[in-house]
């Protein structure tokens, strides 16, 4: 957008959010996790081992959804070390691969893993200094947009948006992204504006396999925290799934592969409709998946 001299779109606007009013909302989240009970429970062992507070999102999935540089997944991952994972999904390259990035300077190499286990079987023989490597829950970052049906949102067990500058389509996107594959008993936290809290998914086009029809989300709570990104006071919503297509979306699912008639006639309305005929843009965007496959320069 900028080489093109456009302005950005809202949405893709980028943020740091407080951690401090993020470790409170994931305490808040789980508070309602565990007030589904059963229903959130696949069976009464799974119950019976959540059904406490000593180690709040243990052997869960956390996932910021439009994570940008990745900092609350890794404050996630350091308030709460027990989750089974910490993931993010970025539709920016540039700030995927800063996330990497940063991910990459966090990991401890096979001496310092060594050293590690050392002081803590030690832990009184080793002075201050030794002791400043945080543990992390394990760490993934994704490049995808959760408006894709294929990019897999169905493991999560506790989302947060930050939906501050999405506009109603795409925040109504998201909601239907949610109920598309999200199992029921998934917590998702936004940001200044609630989730569509029913809607109906249309079939997609496609690929006639994939779910679609009606979902059911819960607003459970609205809290108001500091945020020094919004200036001062921010506003978030925690939600519970309550009706999905999670079980009938049962992925990581596969793009089905278009036949060579199919990709010629979606290739002849692309031209006739105009989004080829722009050489710089279609340039622009070969070249930004030959270096997103690491192709040389």
């Amino acid at each position: 957008y900028v080489a093109k001299g456009e302005k950005p779109p809202m949405e893709f606007t980028y943020g740091e959010f407080d951690i401090d009013f993020f470790g409170v909302l994931l305490d808040r989240a789980w508070g309602h996790y565990l007030e589904a009970g059963e229903e959130m429970m696949d069976d009464a062992a799974n119950c019976s081992e959540n059904a406490t507070t000593s180690s709040p999102w243990r052997n869960k999935t956390f996932c910021d959804i439009g994570s940008g540089a990745g900092r609350l997944v890794l404050a996630a991952a350091a308030l709460h070390p027990g989750w089974k994972l910490c993931r993010g999904i970025e539709i920016l390259p540039n700030l995927h691969e800063m996330s990497t990035s940063i991910l990459n300077g966090c990991r401890l190499d096979a001496d310092d893993q060594r050293r590690r286990l050392e002081i803590l079987d030690n832990d009184d023989k080793v002075n201050d200094d030794e002791k400043t490597h945080l543990q992390l829950a394990p760490v993934e970052f994704t490049c995808g947009s959760f408006t894709d049906p294929y990019e897999y949102l169905g493991d999560i067990d506790c989302a947060f948006v930050f939906s501050s500058c999405m506009k109603p389509d795409l925040l109504q996107q998201l909601s239907q992204a949610i109920g598309r594959q999200c199992k029921v008993g998934t917590i998702v936290i936004t940001t200044e504006f609630p989730l569509f809290l029913k809607d109906t998914i249309d079939p997609l086009e496609e690929d006639a396999s994939m779910p679609h029809g009606q979902y059911e989300i819960q607003l459970l709570e609205k809290i108001d925290g500091w945020c020094w990104l919004m200036g001062g006071q921010s506003t978030a919503y925690i939600h519970r799934v309550c009706k999905s297509l999670g079980e009938e979306y049962a992925g990581p699912r596969e793009r089905p592969r278009p036949s060579l008639e199919e990709e010629a006639y979606r290739l002849v309305k692309a031209i006739e409709s105009g989004e080829l005929t722009d050489t710089d843009a279609f340039v622009r965007s070969v070249r930004n998946d030959m270096i997103f496959h690491g192709l040389p320069r």
